[in-house]
């Protein structure tokens, strides 16, 4: 028996080099061990390449502010494996990860389950025990065989989905849709956000069969795609929206996350109106303006455009493939004529020229280093990838330490970006 959280977490991380296994029988497995927690669940899950995790965040933040028992589970973390797994804001105690893992280890090594799967049953049985109102469920990178999809949801949704995981996905926007679809359930109905109109036949072929009702938010037909929250104005890094006649003010800047807001308001009225759930009567307005406010505070949401510092700017964002950084660039020059330093590192299996030719837009500088993640690009291909884009300025570190001990300390604009692992290295350095 373990009895350290360490060793425990390590042993989980371990499992990764297995890589990523097809396959939902050692997911049930493991469940089955513990009595099937997943069925006693009422829940939400959510796939999509870029926007889930923002849209995970919003509903759980709404059901919070309506004082409801909010399991989330979303992944990667950023600074301690327990973001991953949180009630409330409240993370996963040290205490019932050993526990869990005890139990399900001797079966673990049995059918050699995969560091996903096993995450993904300890945060089912967790929220089960806990008996959790409402569970917004995250997938990992996929769908179809994410080790989520065991689950039977009130209610599917699908964000925008472009290029990642190519070599597990499939090398096309179809495949990769096919993937995603996979969380399509029979007659659980199926949301789409920001779908793009080439790939909308594979979700509504999905439905089909699934005799599942899809309803997509583009389209300006459908009563659920209501313009419920206006983008009033966007200046000096904040956003004002309205609801109504109620002004408020959130970091969530861009169309796509106006986008995102308006679409997690027509979810949450459906669910209200449509649904016999049992979650909530009414969409509540001003609780769901609290929501937006308290994003951060309610779920731990960080990551995504977040401003550590002004004057200089010090801007961290875990955007790592196409859309995400053509978003963040967008909304940088939006904000700001200034030109910003860029600390970049990128992961093996990126597009690491497609993306510094996007933030080239922004910077004379580039600053490549590496994360602690053993999938990181060398420097060197970097640094030529850098090079063969006619970047003016590039400077290298191999230590993250000391790259920001020197370029944080300049009266420079930084942009920290390019991987989930920079930021989550950056955030432990910094204490942030």
């Amino acid at each position: 028996m373990k009895n350290d959280s360490n060793f425990i977490i390590k042993d989980l991380f371990n499992r990764q080099r297995a890589g990523i296994k097809p396959g939902l029988e050692r997911t049930l497995t493991l469940l089955n061990k513990l009595n099937n927690p997943h069925e006693k669940l009422k829940s939400i899950h959510i796939a999509g390449t870029n926007g889930k995790g923002t849209i995970s965040s919003l509903l759980a933040s709404y059901y919070k502010e309506l004082n409801l028992k909010v399991g989330l589970y979303t992944s990667p973390h950023l600074v301690k494996f327990n973001e991953r797994i949180r009630i409330g804001n409240t993370q996963i105690s040290n205490q019932y990860l050993i526990n869990k893992y005890n139990q399900l280890i001797d079966i673990i090594n049995q059918i050699d389950a995969t560091f996903f799967e096993i995450t993904t049953v300890i945060a089912f049985s967790y929220f089960a025990e806990n008996n959790c109102d409402i569970c917004i469920i995250e997938t990992g990178m996929g769908g179809r065989y994410d080790s989520t999809n065991v689950l039977n949801p009130i209610l599917s949704i699908i964000t925008s989905i472009s290029f990642d995981h190519k070599e597990y996905l499939g090398n096309t926007l179809e495949l990769i849709a096919a993937e995603k679809a996979g969380i399509i359930k029979q007659k659980t109905p199926v949301f789409l956000v920001n779908i793009n109109d080439d790939i909308l036949n594979v979700f509504q072929n999905e439905a089909k069969s699934k005799n599942a009702k899809l309803i997509n938010l583009k389209n300006s037909e459908s009563k659920f795609s209501e313009k419920i929250v206006k983008l009033i104005s966007e200046e000096n890094f904040k956003a004002k929206y309205q609801l109504n006649n109620i002004e408020f003010q959130t970091d969530l800047l861009g169309k796509h996350n106006t986008l995102n807001i308006n679409s997690i308001a027509n979810i949450l009225k459906y669910i209200s109106s449509e649904m016999n759930s049992k979650i909530s009567n009414e969409f509540d307005e001003q609780k769901f303006i609290s929501s937006i406010i308290n994003l951060n505070k309610n779920t731990g949401y960080f990551g995504r455009m977040s401003i550590i510092k002004t004057n200089p700017y010090i801007i961290l964002d875990t955007s790592h493939n196409e859309e995400a950084l053509s978003y963040l660039i967008k909304i940088i020059k939006q904000h700001s004529n200034q030109k910003f330093n860029i600390i970049y590192t990128g992961m093996k299996d990126k597009e690491n020229i497609q993306n510094l030719q996007i933030v080239k837009e922004i910077t004379d500088k580039l600053i490549l280093t590496k994360s602690s993640n053993p999938r990181n690009q060398e420097l060197d291909i970097l640094e030529s990838n850098a090079k063969y884009l006619n970047y003016k300025e590039i400077e290298t570190y191999q230590k993250l330490e000391e790259c920001l001990d020197i370029e944080l300390n300049t009266s420079n604009n930084i942009l920290i970006v390019g991987s989930f692992f920079l930021i989550s290295d950056v955030m432990k350095i910094l204490k942030i």
